[in-house]
C-alpha cells in the first residue's frame, strides 16, 4: 500500500478514459478498482509500458524524419547534378559545334 502513489494513480486513470465522459462517482469507482487490482496482483500497472512504447514511437518518428529527410536532400542534390550535367553536356555540344564551324 505504500509503495502506490495514489495521486499519480488517480491522474494516470484520468488520462485513460480522458475521451470519455465520466463523473467523479465513476472516477472514484475506478480509482478504487485499480488499486484493488494492483494491490491484488491481477493487474500490473500498463501505465509505465504506456510511456515507455509512446516515448519509443516518438523515437522511431524521429528517425524516420531524420532519414526522409536526408533521402529529400540526397534526391534534391542528385537532381541538381542532373541538370548541371545536362548543362555542361549542352555546353560541350555548343563549343564542338564552334570548332567545327572555326575547323571548315
Amino acid at each position: 500500500m505504500k509503495a502506490l502513489s495514489f495521486p499519480e494513480i488517480l491522474e494516470n486513470i484520468k488520462k485513460e478514459v480522458a475521451h470519455k465522459q465520466v463523473t467523479k462517482a465513476e472516477l472514484a469507482c475506478l480509482v478504487n478498482a485499480d488499486i484493488f487490482l494492483l494491490i491484488s496482483g491481477q493487474r500490473s500497472y500498463f501505465f509505465e509500458q504506456k510511456i515507455y512504447y509512446l516515448k519509443e514511437i516518438s523515437r522511431l518518428e524521429k528517425l524516420y524524419n531524420k532519414f526522409r529527410i536526408k533521402k529529400h536532400d540526397y534526391k534534391n542534390r542528385w537532381l541538381d547534378k542532373c541538370l548541371e550535367f545536362n548543362d555542361m553536356v549542352n555546353k560541350m555540344k555548343i563549343q564542338i559545334a564552334e570548332l567545327n564551324a572555326i575547323v571548315k
